[in-house]
């Protein structure tokens, strides 16, 4: 489509990042990210508040995913770089399976033998065996089927990104220029936002895809580009890219079109994407530390707050504010890190046993 010339710049070879590059202040992209998530129930759904300020809190959790997937693509085109030795795709996915379907898998089954409902304030419906099957493989928005956790519906699209990402690191390796990564964004916004204009189903699968890639321009400018704003300015960024993304949507009165809804989501993405490479990392300290222990917990921070949400503030309506309020505290801080803890950092050690090449003895080498 683009002359190989403009793709291929030999001056722009690629240079994997140092070890451990910019971990703070992605941790703090990240915890952001999930606290955005977590109080957009909350303010919006169990408490009726409208707005805190001039952001609107419906959108704030939709927006929070968006900094999740420019986050996941950028974090793990970096653990591309690192996996040495052969089957590098099975291997990958095979550590993602291990990462991501465990927890998920887990939150439905129990939310449905517990009969919570999947929205706050929503009636409990037994779920269809077809339903349980595509919750479980996370594939509802290929197979439609009704979420058995609401927070689901970012899975599927999280996953089939997931399927793209070796062959979109390699072909970042094969075409290094800065500028491959940028077009690339463009091309499948525009394949996307003519797909919904032209009715074309299949362009859904597009969907979410300009914000993932938002994270290969990260990944591909912080390979080259030297950091030059102080990393003081960093949470300030953070929320001012919220901000871009509330005013977008704002601006382009979203409410009335699915294609400006996306151009918001796009835009604050790409924002977020171009201003991680600008930013030198934070120094240790209290806000980083507490970052990271948001970040390291946010899986099931995700999949556990609108539950707990609802036992706290539907389940247990007949005890005094004060009390719903403590048990919420109390089972957001547990809940995550018993799941972490039990499930899911288990789960993710079986997968890099599983996926970690084994040595070869001499004598099977020369067999």
């Amino acid at each position: 489509m683009f002359p190989r010339s403009l793709l291929r710049s030999p001056d722009l070879a690629m240079k994997p990042p140092a070890p451990e590059a910019e971990s703070r202040n992605l941790d703090v992209l990240r915890a952001v990210a999930v606290l955005l998530v977590y109080f957009s129930p909350l303010l919006a759904d169990f408490k009726q508040v409208g707005r805190v300020g001039f952001l609107a809190t419906p959108p704030l959790g939709t927006l929070g995913v968006m900094l999740f997937f420019v986050h996941t693509c950028l974090v793990l085109l970096r653990s591309l770089d690192r996996m040495d030795g052969g089957k590098v795709v099975s291997r990958f996915y095979l550590r993602r399976a291990f990462r991501i379907y465990p927890l998920s898998i887990f939150t439905v089954a129990v939310m449905s033998l517990l009969w919570i409902p999947p929205e706050p304030r929503f009636p409990y419906l037994v779920p269809t065996v077809r339903e349980l099957v595509t919750n479980f493989l996370l594939i509802q928005n290929v197979v439609p089927a009704r979420n058995l956790a609401g927070v689901l519906w970012s899975l599927p699209w999280e996953v089939q990104m997931y399927l793209v990402l070796p062959f979109l690191h390699r072909f970042l390796k094969r075409f290094p220029s800065l500028l491959t990564p940028v077009l690339l964004l463009l091309v499948t916004a525009v394949i996307r936002l003519a797909g919904t204009v032209a009715g074309i189903r299949v362009m859904t699968l597009f969907q979410f895809f300009p914000c993932f890639l938002a994270g290969a321009v990260a990944y591909r400018f912080t390979q080259v580009i030297r950091p030059r704003l102080s990393s003081q300015l960093w949470p300030l960024a953070v929320v001012s890219i919220t901000a871009i993304g509330q005013g977008a949507l704002q601006a382009l009165q979203a409410g009335d079109s699915y294609v400006k809804v996306s151009l918001a989501w796009y835009l604050a993405s790409g924002v977020a994407g171009f201003a991680i490479p600008l930013f030198s990392d934070m120094a240790d300290s209290w806000f980083t530390r507490g970052s990271h222990l948001i970040a390291k917990y946010s899986y099931g921070i995700y999949l556990a707050h609108v539950p707990l949400m609802w036992l706290a503030f539907v389940k247990l309506a007949f005890l005094p504010g004060y009390v719903q309020w403590a048990c919420l505290l109390i089972t957001s801080v547990l809940v995550p890190f018993a799941l972490y803890h039990l499930v899911e950092e288990p789960m993710i050690r079986v997968g890099r046993g599983l996926s970690t090449p084994r040595a070869v003895a001499p004598g099977m080498a020369r067999a």
